[in-house]
């Protein structure tokens, strides 16, 4: 229903206009009536009619100084101005405030349907108008949203660009890549069922929407890469906390139960040509994430010593070995790590590296404790396994690896199972097999 305000100082003309019209047909109602225009002022931004029908001389404020007032504070409102003088000037006036139409008085209830018709026609095109103008900037909105993620996507996908061609987008489409960082995002499910393409992305969907809550203080996007990973890229300073707001969303997440994310984080850079690059080590430090889950979120700064070519192959084996774990393939699962422990002793003057060998072997630690049944696994490997610390002895209790105190170690036989053991010591909780 329209509202409608009736001014006008003659109280029996307020009235008939009240009684004398079918309001409900013509889907309205008198919502106010008003005196004077100062009257209907003060009362308009309470009431908020759709339609003010106003005499047009009135003491105090007329009907064509209330259209004016109306027409600059509350250019939605229709007005219709009530006249018993045809003056030419006046007309001038109400076409220059926006007055819908004058009814001449006496006035039939036929004219002031007709005037109450053109307002309510005049009110569905402004609201159409404005509906068409929301579609509008929608689409703008979106179609910008869509250039700016193509964009990213061929720098992060090396399309050939010039560094002029780059610089001029980024400024046509207004981002600031002055100083900004990469994520990498991986999801997993905890469901042991597989799932559909459709699910994995509305598991992504749910991680993007509480990354971006979590990264509201600074300008993001988001660049697809199939259903379970995507990029994002990051407008903000190197000293901001990126790395602390990636690890609150992963909490927020982990407690919805349904699923995994992790994240991989790149260096702060300032060159927009370089962002793949920047993607690269973002990509590479969400591989560390994925088998390393008691950290869901790496920097790139915490891998950038370690060999590619050696990252590659661990990451390689990791996979198989994984696999090979799951099925219970004893022959298998010792082969790889035959080969795992070659590649850590090639790599023993590599003191550099041993805290991130640490973090990559802990998932293999955690399947030794996971596969009693497959004991080759656990034979000739139980030292390397463990969760060691710093020296301290290890002694085996229905096929499980615990952890004992150097002192309870201490007294007979304690330096001929030192003796018997197949690693050596690296130090930071790390143990190495001694190849024969």
């Amino acid at each position: 229903m329209l509202k409608v305000m009736i001014v006008d100082n003659e109280s029996a003309i307020r009235k008939g206009l009240v009684h004398c019209i079918h309001w409900g047909d013509l889907g309205c109602e008198i919502a106010a009536q008003a005196d004077d225009g100062m009257m209907a002022l003060e009362q308009i931004p309470v009431i908020q009619p759709n339609i003010v029908i106003s005499d047009i001389r009135m003491p105090g404020m007329d009907g064509l100084e209330l259209a004016e007032v109306i027409a600059r504070d509350h250019p939605g409102i229709k007005v219709i101005i009530l006249t018993g003088y045809p003056d030419f000037a006046y007309a001038q006036r109400a076409i220059q405030y926006h007055v819908v139409d004058f009814v001449l008085k006496p006035m039939t209830v036929e004219k002031l349907t007709n005037a109450i018709e053109k307002a309510k026609a005049a009110i569905a095109e402004d609201r159409s108008s404005q509906d068409l103008q929301e579609k509008l900037s929608t689409t703008s909105a979106r179609n910008i949203e869509l250039q700016q993620s193509m964009l990213l996507h061929d720098l992060i996908h090396r399309v050939a660009c010039s560094q002029l061609y780059v610089l001029n987008r980024l400024a046509q489409l207004k981002m600031d890549l002055r100083s900004y960082f990469v994520l990498k995002l991986h999801i997993t499910s905890l469901s042991e069922e597989a799932l559909t393409d459709e699910e994995y992305n509305e598991y992504l969907n749910q991680s993007q929407e509480i990354l971006s809550d979590c990264l509201s203080s600074y300008q993001h996007y988001y660049i697809a890469r199939g259903t379970q990973d995507c990029f994002v890229v990051i407008c903000a300073a190197g000293e901001a906390p990126i790395t602390a707001l990636c690890r609150e969303t992963v909490n927020i997440v982990g407690s919805l139960a349904h699923f995994l994310l992790f994240i991989g984080i790149s260096n702060c850079n300032d060159n927009p040509i370089c962002l793949a690059d920047a993607a690269d080590e973002a990509a590479q430090a969400v591989r560390f994430t994925v088998f390393t889950p008691d950290h869901p979120v790496t920097h790139f700064a915490e891998l950038s010593s370690f060999p590619q070519q050696l990252t590659d192959e661990i990451f390689e084996m990791l996979s198989a070995l994984k696999s090979a774990m799951e099925l219970r393939n004893p022959a298998d699962t010792e082969h790889l790590l035959d080969c795992i422990f070659r590649l850590c002793g090639q790599q023993q003057a590599a003191a550099g590296y041993r805290a991130q060998y640490l973090r990559i072997y802990s998932p293999v630690r955690h399947g030794a404790a996971v596969s009693r049944n497959c004991r080759t696994f656990a034979r000739g490997r139980q030292h390397f396994l463990a969760q060691a610390h710093y020296g301290d002895q290890l002694h085996r209790r229905d096929g499980i690896l615990h952890p004992r105190t150097r002192a309870a170690n201490a007294g007979h036989g304690a330096e001929q199972r030192r003796q018997r053991r197949p690693y050596r010591f690296l130090g930071a909780g790390l143990y190495q097999r001694t190849l024969r």
